[in-house]
């Protein structure tokens, strides 16, 4: 089930970046059931697939932004130690001690800093990409 469905709103334009932040987002959506369940172990187990997969992507994304001189990409590289930061903290979590609804308050947070990543740092990027210039999120027009 898709807790949360893609949109049109998330696309970049940028094939390879979308179908990556659609993995990641049917990653999260597979985290909810078990978090809902209280299922620790099957929530760990689905953070470590998710995490590593933002790792990789990450570290696609980073090479994307050396290779073309992205300007902003410093900030973008922070943002990115921020939500593994984020994906480390919830594992911890997860490890030590667990009350059910931690999952669903993960659930939400790890929605709104997706949505967030996408929207204020990939969609300016996908600009530069696409047109070499720095540019805000089409959704802040």
């Amino acid at each position: 089930m898709a807790y949360f469905p893609w949109q049109d709103f998330l696309s970049s334009g940028i094939d390879a970046m979308d179908t990556d932040h659609q993995s990641y987002l049917d990653l999260l959506n597979r985290l909810a059931e078990p978090a809902a369940r209280g299922d620790r172990a099957v929530f760990r187990e689905t953070l470590d697939l998710l995490t590593r997969h933002l790792a990789a992507h990450m570290a696609a994304e980073e090479q994307t932004m050396a290779d073309s001189g992205y300007p902003l990409a410093e900030r973008h590289r922070r943002r990115h130690r921020e939500s593994l930061e984020f994906l480390e903290s919830w594992r911890r979590r997860a490890e030590s001690s667990w009350w059910p609804w931690q999952g669903g308050s993960f659930h939400v947070q790890a929605m709104n800093a997706f949505v967030r990543h996408i929207v204020e740092e990939d969609h300016p990027l996908a600009t530069y990409l696409q047109t070499g210039r720095i540019g805000r999120s089409r959704l802040a027009a």
